[in-house]
């Protein structure tokens, strides 16, 4: 995630494998969408010996800062696009519109 992500963003781990991201001064979608290609495509190139050939799979929902929403209503937002990313069966983020 580190190399996915800036210095400024701010990367909290919620347990287990569930993560937020705080990235500022991203101000568009179009913004957004290249930071988090990049992201897919550093995840897509991990190879881990272990899991003998099958890769890591991210389901990922992504929310602008619209006005004065609390932490709660935008987890609520970008956790329910998640499960819907899940159902596509994995490497794929949706943004909250």
């Amino acid at each position: 995630m580190k190399k996915a992500f800036r210095t400024s963003d701010i990367l909290i781990r919620l347990g287990g494998d569930e993560f937020v991201v705080f990235a500022p001064d991203i101000n568009s979608q179009a913004t957004g969408q290249v930071v988090l290609d990049r992201f897919m495509k550093i995840i897509e190139e991990i190879k881990i010996p272990e899991l003998q050939g099958h890769k890591i799979s991210i389901s990922l929902g992504a929310v602008m800062i619209e006005g004065d929403e609390t932490f709660e209503q935008m987890y609520t937002k970008a956790d329910s696009l998640m499960y819907d990313c899940k159902k596509e069966g994995g490497n794929v983020y949706k943004f909250y519109e």
